[in-house]
């Protein structure tokens, strides 16, 4: 799916982007924060009540990279 600036939703996508972008960033340090060091992450919740019924795949994705940030084996 192309989203366009202008797109119903555009903003979601714009935070989904940085939130993704600030877990690569973290993930590449020698040492992960701790759980509520990354409570900040909220792309999961936002997951489900904006894109589950317009982009279910993606909602998913995001879904899962939320709870594996939060919850690391």
């Amino acid at each position: 799916m192309r989203v366009c600036q202008g797109t119903p939703g555009y903003g979601v996508y714009i935070h989904a982007n940085q939130q993704l972008t600030r877990m690569l960033a973290e993930l590449g340090h020698p040492y992960l924060p701790t759980t509520p060091e990354r409570e900040w992450v909220d792309i999961g919740l936002m997951a489900a009540k904006e894109l589950e019924a317009v982009d279910p795949e993606f909602a998913n994705a995001l879904m899962d990279a939320d709870h594996d940030f939060k919850h690391p084996c």
